[in-house]
């Protein structure tokens, strides 16, 4: 599912609850948008305990600073190919990268720690597909790795976000101006 997932479901949600109430009071017959807006109410709470454990996951594999969050490697691909994107391949599983920035640490410490974990993902998550969407700083090790990856067509790197918008309000702290988006399948 990931966050793109979850503000799918959260859009739709507010659609079909404001086509029901709107649609209730007209008089229209609405019941199936009731039920749509139900469903994808319940589905996106389940992105709580979702994330948490994700969360539980990426601190047992040892990662201080990066939570990997699992995805369907179906979405993945949709959504790398609705950015008008083509992953060369087909890895085993796919993952979501969140980088969660801990208040107390200088850039140079914070971009070591991130050096750190995401060269132990690569290594402990062969065959992966790793996606996100981020305005953090990379690694000089890690963007090398994409650029090289990119020249096989297993990766890409761009500025702006996955063509899917944020639901308003879900508090990510993204700088617009240096939002880049990107996937690499190792």
């Amino acid at each position: 599912m990931g966050v793109k997932g979850r503000d799918l479901l959260l859009y739709v949600f507010f659609i079909s609850a404001f086509v029901f109430i709107a649609g209730r009071l007209a008089g229209l017959p609405v019941e199936f948008f009731s039920w749509v807006s139900m469903v994808s109410g319940v589905v996106a709470l389940g992105y709580l305990p979702y994330i948490q454990k994700a969360r539980r996951m990426s601190r047992e594999v040892g990662l201080d600073c990066v939570v990997l969050l699992p995805l369907y490697y179906s979405w993945a691909e949709l959504l790398i190919r609705s950015a008008g994107k083509k992953i060369s391949g087909r890895g085993r599983r796919a993952f979501e990268v969140h980088v969660e920035v801990p208040g107390n640490l200088t850039l140079n410490e914070f971009l070591k720690k991130l050096d750190r974990d995401l060269n132990l993902a690569r290594s402990k998550l062969p065959g992966s597909l790793f996606i996100w969407e981020t305005s953090a700083p990379l690694p000089a090790s890690i963007r090398k790795l994409i650029r090289t990856a990119e020249e096989q067509g297993s990766a890409f790197w761009e500025k702006g976000g996955w063509p899917l918008p944020r639901f308003p309000f879900t508090g990510r702290n993204i700088k617009k101006n240096r939002l880049r988006r990107g996937a690499i399948l190792i």
